[in-house]
């Protein structure tokens, strides 16, 4: 791991991390930001390599949810050993605004998707026992059970929603990774990030 040299490390840290609003505190040197800030920004930084690295020591706060972000800039500005704070200022509050929009309309969007699968679903499977209905008729003359009988049709219909469940997944993940490579890099030099694609991905497989 990182050798910590700052002799504030400990009680800023601990102050951060006491915080009931804070999930985890992650201490970077100024020399991991250096790094960070060459990767982003290009090479002209090479200049203040070594001796005249003009950045900080940082802690990276995750708190427990968006909302307590502006909680905790406010009470680390009045730790002993904080020179500054970032928390995003007018890009986090565009970004929780743009979360926001996006929660309400996806769920809404979600719900509606749900009620054309299901509506497919059931209009596909009737449109089937009507254009199998002979087939059916002969089923049941020779003893076949109604069990027997559904199961094609259930296959069928679980198939249906199956591929109509990943479809969308599918494209809300190009998505996401389009909009997550073209945002993401304006956040890095706060400190900030959204939730990468190899994350969310799973997460969509879980819900």
């Amino acid at each position: 791991g990182q050798t910590v040299t700052n002799n504030d490390y400990h009680k800023v840290y601990d102050a951060l991390k006491g915080m009931s609003t804070v999930k985890s505190v992650t201490f970077s040197s100024k020399e991991e930001q250096y790094e960070k800030l060459t990767e982003t920004m290009g090479d002209n930084w090479k200049i203040f390599e070594g001796d005249a690295n003009p950045l900080y020591d940082a802690y990276i706060v995750d708190t427990n949810t968006p909302s307590d972000v502006k909680t905790v800039a406010e009470e680390a500005k009045k730790i002993e050993g904080v020179s500054e704070v970032q928390d995003g200022g007018a890009n986090t509050e565009r970004l929780f605004k743009l979360a926001s929009f996006i929660r309400v309309w996806g769920l809404v969007i979600a719900g509606l998707l749900i009620f054309i699968a299901v509506f497919l679903i059931s209009n596909t499977i009737r449109i089937t026992i009507i254009s199998r209905s002979r087939e059916i008729q002969i089923m049941r003359l020779v003893g076949a059970k109604n069990g027997y009988i559904r199961g094609p049709f259930l296959l069928e219909g679980a198939f249906i929603g199956l591929l109509g469940a990943t479809l969308p997944s599918v494209l809300v993940f190009i998505v996401y990774k389009i909009v997550y490579q073209s945002v993401n890099k304006s956040l890095v030099g706060q400190n900030l990030s959204k939730i990468s694609p190899e994350v969310l991905s799973p997460l969509m497989i879980a819900y």
